[in-house]
């Protein structure tokens, strides 16, 4: 965690420290990685000391709400364009990973029927995303209406899986 507060403090400051621009773009992907990947070192080595299957589904349902705004973040790099070749591929490395991830916790033996009804909610949301993203990623310029489709949708999926982690969250405490 200090690691990741060292990061988190150059992503911060790289964030506010000056008007956004492409020529910065890159090194706020870079920085964004780097926060993301120990956050989630983090998270792994917190779920591992709780030792609680539960635990592992917080921070699954966690890494599905980081993951649709991590291809939010992705699309707009792809289309300002900022290294859109590497974008692209991120976001399919996050979608695949998206997919897996709802398939595991659409298995997982502690669901309850609220949370299997948020999960058909997120799988819902999932399909207006993905086509935003695809439809976006058609070869299209970055237009207003398909950046407005990528956004909101995120949003919208942001929304859920965060309820999801909540209640996930709240069966460790009951």
């Amino acid at each position: 965690y200090s690691k990741l507060d060292a990061a988190w403090s150059d992503y911060k400051a790289l964030l506010v420290g000056a008007a956004p621009s492409r020529e910065r773009a890159p090194r706020m992907l870079q920085l964004n990685a780097s926060v993301l990947a120990l956050a989630h070192q983090g998270t792994v080595q917190y779920e591992t000391v709780m030792g609680k299957p539960v635990g592992k589904l917080v921070n699954l349902a966690g890494r599905e709400r980081m993951l649709s705004q991590r291809m939010a973040m992705l699309y707009l790099a792809a289309k300002l364009p900022v290294d859109a070749a590497t974008a692209s591929a991120e976001i399919e490395k996050a979608r695949s990973e998206f997919v897996a991830g709802m398939a595991t916790l659409h298995k997982a033996p502690e669901n309850t029927q609220t949370i299997k009804d948020e999960l058909q909610l997120a799988d819902g949301q999932w399909v207006f995303f993905d086509a935003a993203l695809k439809k976006a990623g058609s070869g299209e310029v970055a237009a207003a209406k398909p950046m407005t489709e990528v956004f909101t949708t995120s949003e919208n999926l942001l929304t859920v899986m965060d309820h999801i982690t909540g209640l996930y969250a709240g069966l460790k405490a009951g």
